[in-house]
């Protein structure tokens, strides 16, 4: 329905057939009246009784109002503009401008409860948004008890509920609150590692430091990226790539004695994230791997290889048994000795 006006100061208003949605119509009505600082919006909901007033304050609820005029055959929609929520008042002078023209001949109209849900036990009941709680809930007088209702099934209309989520995501995407994902195309997304990466050595309790050289070699803009191993909660982020540039990127890797147990090395495998030009993440095609070997082991002194080989034969003694043993007669004689001398003594 293209039918549209808005009442303010007694002053009808035609709104231009472009504008289709609640936002667009808060707009035209503040550049129309640009002194208006807060715009409520109320419909007639039956041209009959001038009570029934409901308020319109959201896309859900003005798409509700059009499908219900447009069910009834009213011609237009006149809609109230107040400053605050105390419509009454103003109601009383604008009635007639609102109710001429609306009223039509046809006996179906005199049925309102179209658009309220009525309650046998309240003269006065909410209008519910299609979708729960979007908007305020405004309190209408109820009009006609009439048993032959005609209610809008929103529930199993499939169509009217396209209808809204079209809508939803409409204002969503207008606010930058829904981005429609774009498929990723591994060519536009990848990249070459200028310089090879060694095969490093830890060192305990130090941090391994290393520079990585690599080339923007996809199609697309590299915004905002970063090159993180989840495993070691390491992010590091660098300037933006455009396609065939290089950039030099710093990394620090823990070290983590843990990796080293029964392992000669390990390898740390780093990936790519970057942003396309609609802030959708993305993961650059390719791993950068990053293997590091197990710290040097220094070698062991005469009394040191004497208590490791003990150790090995008679764990039950306990360390501290075996060390002091050792420093007490093992200074001069092998392990071999010394391992004799144990046996000895359990026989």
């Amino acid at each position: 329905m293209s039918n549209i006006k808005f009442i303010y100061l007694k002053k009808i208003h035609k709104v231009p057939s472009n504008v289709t949605h609640y936002y667009d119509l808060i707009e035209t009505i503040k550049n129309t009246y640009k002194q208006l600082n807060q715009i409520h919006l109320f419909a007639i909901i039956n041209p009959q009784n001038p009570e029934a007033v409901t308020e319109i304050n959201s896309d859900v609820t003005f798409l509700q109002l059009k499908l219900f005029y447009h069910q009834q055959g009213w011609p237009s929609i006149k809609l109230l503009v107040t400053e605050t929520q105390n419509y009454q008042e103003i109601l009383k002078d604008s009635w007639n401008l609102l109710n001429q023209s609306i009223i039509t001949t046809d006996k179906k109209n005199q049925d309102a409860q179209t658009f309220i849900q009525p309650n046998q036990q309240d003269q006065c009941q909410q209008f519910k948004p299609l979708l729960g709680n979007i908007g305020t809930q405004a309190k209408v007088q109820q009009i006609d008890n009439a048993q032959n209702t005609n209610k809008i099934d929103y529930k199993n209309n499939e169509q009217l509920k396209q209808l809204i989520d079209e809508i939803i995501d409409q204002k969503l995407t207008e606010l930058g609150l829904l981005i429609k994902e774009e498929k990723i195309d591994p060519n536009n997304y990848k990249f070459q590692l200028i310089t090879k990466i060694p095969k490093f050595t830890s060192i305990q309790n130090k941090n391994l430091n290393l520079c990585l050289q690599l080339k923007n070699t996809g199609n697309k803009n590299w915004i905002n990226p970063y090159i993180t191993n989840k495993g070691l909660n390491v992010t590091q982020r660098f300037k933006d790539l455009v396609p065939g540039s290089i950039a030099s990127i710093k990394i620090s890797i823990p070290y983590i004695a843990q990796h080293f147990i029964n392992n000669d090395q390990f390898c740390y495998i780093f990936e790519i994230y970057v942003e396309n030009e609609n802030g959708q993440l993305c993961l650059v095609n390719g791993q950068i791997p990053v293997r590091v070997k197990a710290p040097a082991k220094n070698p062991l002194t005469p009394q040191e290889e004497k208590i490791q080989k003990l150790l090995e034969l008679f764990p039950q003694k306990g360390e501290q048994y075996i060390i002091k043993y050792v420093e007490q007669k093992g200074k001069h004689k092998t392990a071999e000795q010394l391992i004799e001398e144990i046996l000895l003594q359990n026989i």
